[in-house]
């Protein structure tokens, strides 16, 4: 427990040595949850590939803009950049080359 916290986590590390490369990535997890660490190591990677989505979201497609004081059009207006954001997924894994694929929108 360190000092600050007011209560005792568990810290999980996972260690990898990348394919042709000498030096190894440390991935830490600090966390209350009980589980296995296996689950927690896919649990927080996924959680962050997730928070990758939303701000792609934000930031490619101006999701969190909205220009109007009605509900209804705010609402309109989201489905249409949910609906680009879809496209461009589309577009992404369907059209380009493999190395491409996972750059976000500003890039390609």
């Amino acid at each position: 427990k360190a000092k600050s916290w007011p209560y005792e986590r568990r810290v999980v590390c996972k260690v990898e040595k990348p394919e042709n490369q000498i030096v190894y990535m440390y991935t830490f997890v600090v966390t209350n949850m009980d589980s296995a660490p296996e689950y927690l190591i896919k649990f927080y990677c996924k959680r962050g590939l997730m928070e990758n989505f939303i701000k792609e979201s934000k930031s490619g497609f101006d999701f969190a803009s909205v220009s109007s004081h009605t509900r209804i059009v705010n609402a309109n207006r989201l489905q249409v950049h949910a609906l680009a954001y879809n496209i461009f997924n589309w577009f992404r894994r369907l059209a380009l080359s493999a190395n491409m694929r996972k750059q976000r929108i500003d890039t390609v």
